[in-house]
């Protein structure tokens, strides 16, 4: 136990590293820490300790400081839950029951600045949950910084306190409450004993130390040793050695030739001859493993946790003896000669550490170009933890057992799914089928190829094992083998049911980890049949596409429709109902479980309304049927559960299925525009009257009806609607209703596909929420990198942080100068924090750099998108406001039309429209030189053009300082260019002048 004064900060990041030491080398069941010092900002990735399951509880309000932190050993914690945490003014607090144990391990922080109202909410609020505990009274261990240096403590007992001191009275009437027993009976911060350990059980308790450790805080460590002892210890499974798992294909002496020769000695034809699918697969799966156990090294079975470096574990022993002599000495020189020697070797490991940390750093930069994916698995690792699966409740008691917490995943992600008919795959109607109707897919060992060499080389196997790093490497040998395969299953309509498992991986939500609802599957299948998903779904998009079958309105999964797509397309209907002078209203519903729930009798119906029959529908149905799923809990796997309905999780082919599914979601909406991002369904309506809202309720009546026909759920209490007004909000809304008659709850924002949506169509919160994400991350980088090279921070900036304030920016591209320079300052502070750029204007910064500013970049994106647009590389904007080009002349080329704002527009709205992508995408793209603007093209060889003529833009973002003034009134390409025309125009006027042989003004 420490108060640790803060764990973590920019300039010393020494602390979490010397306690995980300390934790190794005393073998410790529980670290507690106070003053953490952390905030929202801190991810639990930057003050993870290996092996250990952390608790926190930050300070939320006044002086961000206090904050107490616990973590326990993973073996114990294993059926540990947090009852309570919070803050309460100044007083942090955490409180932990350990189930096995029957302990209830309770850290507090409480600040001299506290009142005894807060002191005392807190110890109410820590009453209680002990007393849910009954008829159980748990062993208590209350630990943490109190600052009641005015309690002494001799004995265990309190002494000599006063009573009129509302705070000590509080606390003492707890500590009396639960016979409370305080055990440290030395001083841990100058003559003052602040930090406390009590206890109901002092046999708990074998030895209590008191250790200076000064260049961690100006409190002592507390040591206190227990005879507690932790659970079974957590299974670390190996791989197995007889299995492709076992084996390392990333191994530098891999001779990949000679594999590959001994694959090629095989003669698939005869193998394969007569035989099914699956026994194919099985001989293929046999074969190539027993090859690759030949020519492949295994992997190296040792365990690869943390270990402290052998010269760091001298240092440490070294300190271990002097402190021992620190006890048995009693003062005078001697003594301060071992502080003396004490202080010194706590340097020495401190900076151990440090040069242990800019070890690893060094070799993850090394790595950025050479090898990206360990780089930014490093980065990782500081920024997310594997999240700890349960324990869960079960009929009272709390299950930490692998195999039990797999079952009871499995029984909750088999509830969601409907119980179907053998019968549901083939009792169909039949529609009436065209000559376009198809039947067959032909395929062939190209096509094998082309998909192989698709696949990422560090993509995890599937329940087969066979790794992808294999299949690409072994592709020429391996084609022929897995198209015959391939052939044979569309041949017989059967596929091999090992291709038809997967293995799933519970991933935590959020909320309270016992509950297994609070945990979504994600499926891992075969590599094998992910190449054929492939090769079937391009085949399907290719007929669908020729024969226009697609909703329009449909914007997920689609090749050139996106996020960026569907948002447009939505806000700019928005804007065009307001500029009309209506306010317009917008539901978001929410499927449940939408791709869990697809019926295959209802799918296999509109897959032949698609006119997909035959061997290819025949291979489709047994793609949907017979599939099974088994649940993987720290290596441990459950029993297998049938998928009865759904299209599969972690296929390739199964978002192509359900768009089949959800495409006739708008037949019989007639009034409202209905627009989908896979299952992120909205509908919305222009406004002026009562029969409009009536009319936006019958359409949305007629998509539950939809629901109801095609075995589809609805989660009503997740709908939403908002509306965007024109003018003032009205004091009475229409209720939109649910189903089943429920109220739709009204919101003034909403979060669709990632954005902030406001009811007055601005994007304010939005850029708000983009500026507060860059900041967090710059903050991270610059806590957990301690390296400035250029090529480092920039590589960090283009990676992770850019992205988070760019997304989808050609949709919210502000036009508010304060926001445009809030935005621009997440650049402009990391900037400054490379090395080399310290004394640098931003300006220079950028040209030394080579960036382009915030603002640069987003217009650049939407001069793209309008080139896009424009070679229907991307959807263009439906109706009036669609994106249309002309040329009026060679000379000035192909030129986009800007679309005209309606006069009766109010000043608000046409402000939003003007700048807006529609108008301001086209100005910005006629903006550009002639030959960039060309139609047609290829899309790299655009942007290459596109960045060479905007290296002759200035790129000056309006910035506060004399050193930033210029004559453009901003730094739009749009205000720079004009000024440039206006100095080449001048600089025209001069030389004429001077070529006439008139004096130049």
């Amino acid at each position: 136990m420490a108060n640790i004064a803060g764990i973590i900060s920019n300039h010393k990041n020494f602390k979490i590293p010397v306690m995980k030491d300390i934790a190794l080398v005393e073998k410790a069941l529980i670290l507690s820490f106070t003053e953490s010092h952390l905030n929202e900002n801190i991810v639990d990735a930057e003050i993870n300790i290996e092996n250990y399951s952390l608790f926190r509880g930050d300070r939320t309000e006044g002086i961000k400081k206090g904050g107490v932190l616990v973590y326990i050993r993973n073996d114990l914690a294993q059926s540990a839950k947090a009852v309570c945490s919070g803050s309460i003014g100044f007083i942090e607090y955490v409180c932990i029951y350990i189930v096995e144990k029957n302990l209830m391990i309770i850290t507090i922080y409480r600040s001299p600045q506290s009142n005894p109202d807060d002191l005392k909410n807190v110890i109410d609020t820590i009453d209680n949950s002990i007393k849910s505990l009954t008829p159980i009274y748990p062993y208590i261990i209350l630990n943490g910084d109190f600052n009641f240096p005015n309690i002494r403590w001799v004995n265990g007992e309190a002494v000599n306190h006063s009573q009129t001191c509302s705070s000590q009275s509080v606390f003492l009437n707890f500590i009396n409450s639960h016979n409370l027993t305080q055990l440290v009976d030395k001083p841990t911060r100058q003559n003052n004993t602040l930090d406390l350990i009590l206890t109901n059980n002092e046999d708990i308790f074998t030895e209590i130390e008191v250790q200076d450790y000064t260049e961690l805080s100006d409190h002592r460590l507390v040591i206190a040793k227990t005879i507690i002892t932790p659970g079974n210890d957590v299974i670390q499974n190996q791989p197995a050695q007889n299995s492709f798992r076992g084996l390392n294909f990333h191994h530098k002496n891999l001779n990949w030739e000679e594999l590959e020769k001994d694959i090629n000695k095989i003669n698939w034809e005869d193998a394969f001859n007569g035989g099914s699918a699956e026994e194919n697969f099985d001989f293929l799966c046999c074969k190539l493993l027993e090859i690759c156990q030949k020519h492949v090294p295994k992997k190296n079975r040792r365990n690869q946790t943390y270990i402290i470096p052998r010269e760091r574990k001298i240092m440490m022993k070294k300190r271990s003896r002097i402190l021992k002599k620190i006890l048995g000495c009693r003062g005078g020189q001697r003594a301060a000669r071992l502080q003396q020697c004490l202080e010194g070797i706590n340097l020495e490991i401190i900076e151990s550490h440090n040069k242990e940390n800019k070890n690893k750093e060094a070799k993850a930069i090394e790595n950025i170009k050479r090898n990206p994916k360990y780089f930014y698995t490093y980065a990782r690792s500081k920024s997310k933890i594997k999240t700890q699966i349960g324990p869960f409740e079960n009929e009272g008691s709390l299950v930490t057992n692998p195999l039990e917490k797999a079952e009871i995943l499995k029984k909750q992600f088999d509830s969601v799914f409907e119980k179907s008919n053998h019968n549901d795959y083939y009792e169909t109607a039949p529609s009436t089928q065209s000559e376009n109707c198809l039947e067959n897919i032909i395929i062939s060992e190209n096509d094998i190829a082309a998909k192989i060499k698709e696949l990422r080389p560090t993509a995890a196997a599937g329940p087969d094992e066979i790794p992808a790093l294999l299949l690409k490497n072994c592709v020429s040998s391996l084609k022929a083998p897995l198209c015959k395969i391939f052939q044979t299953t569309l041949d017989s309509g059967i596929i091999p049911p090992a291709l038809k498992t997967g293995i799933i991986t519970p991933i935590y939500k959020g909320g309270d980890r016992s509950k297994p609802q609070n945990y979504r599957p994600v499926s891992l299948t075969s590599h094998v049949i992910k190449i054929f998903e492939k090769i079937v779904r391009d085949k399907l998009l290719n007929h669908i596409n020729s024969l226009e079958k697609f909703n329009e309105n449909q914007h997920g999964f689609r090749s050139g429709r996106s996020c960026v797509s569907q948002l447009l397309a939505h806000y700019i209907n928005i804007l065009e109902g307001m500029e009309n002078g209506c306010d317009v209203d917008v539901v978001y519903l929410d499927f449940a479980k939408a791709f869990d729930k697809v019926h295959h009798g209802t799918l296999i119906r509109k897959l032949r309304n698609f006119e997909i029959s035959g061997k290819a529908l025949a291979w489709i149905i047994n793609f949907l049927q017979d599939r099974k799923q088994k649940v993987s809990v720290e290596g441990t796997l459950s029993s297998e559960s049938p998928v009865t309905s759904g299209v599969p999780q972690g296929t390739v082919l199964g978002p192509l299925l359900f768009l089949i599914h959800i495409n006739d979601i708008d037949t019989n909406v007639k009034n409202s525009i209905i627009s989908c991002f896979a299952d992120d369904t909205r509908i919305m309506k222009a406004i002026k009257s009562t029969e409009d809202r009536n009319n936006l309720q019958n359409d949305l009546n007629s998509i539950y009806e939809w629901a109801s026909t095609n075995k589809m759920k609805f989660n009503s209490n997740k709908f939403e609607t908002i509306d965007y007004h024109t003018r003032e909000r009205p004091v009475d809304y229409h209720e939109y209703k649910t189903s089943d008659g429920q109220t739709i709850l009204r919101k003034k924002q909403v979060k669709d596909l990632g954005i902030q949506m406001n009811c007055d169509a601005t994007y304010s919160e939005n850029i708000a929420d983009k500026i507060k994400n860059g900041k967090r991350q710059s903050g991270w980088i610059l806590r957990t990198f301690q390296s400035r090279e250029p090529a480092l921070m920039l590589t960090l900036l283009k990676a992770l942080v850019i992205p988070r304030v760019e997304y989808c920016c050609q949709v919210w591209c502000p036009h508010k100068a304060g926001d445009i320079q809030k935005l621009e300052d997440v650049q402009r502070f990391f900037t400054r924090k490379i090395s080399g750029m310290e004394d640098m204007n931003y300006w220079d910064r950028l040209s030394t750099l080579g960036l382009y500013s915030l603002e640069r970049r987003r217009e650049r994106y939407m001069i793209i998108y309008v080139w896009k647009i424009i070679n229907r590389m991307v959807p263009n904007i439906k109706g009036n406001n669609a994106i249309s080009t002309k040329c009026s002349s060679s000379r000035i080329g192909l030129m986009c039309e800007i679309p005209k704002l309606n006069h009766r527009t109010l000043p608000r709205i046409a402000t939003l429209k003007e700048n807006s992508f529609i108008i301001k995408g086209p100005k910005l793209f006629n903006c550009i030189p002639k030959e960039t603007r060309e139609r047609f093209g290829n899309l790299e060889t655009f942007k290459s053009k596109l960045d060479e003529f905007l290296k002759s833009v200035p790129d000056k973002p309006v910035l506060p300082g004399p050193e930033y003034s210029q004559q453009a009134a901003n730094n739009s390409i749009i205000a720079q260019i004009e000024i440039m025309n206006q100095d080449n125009s001048a600089a025209h006027r001069v030389a004429t002048a001077i070529d006439s042989g008139e004096e130049a003004a």
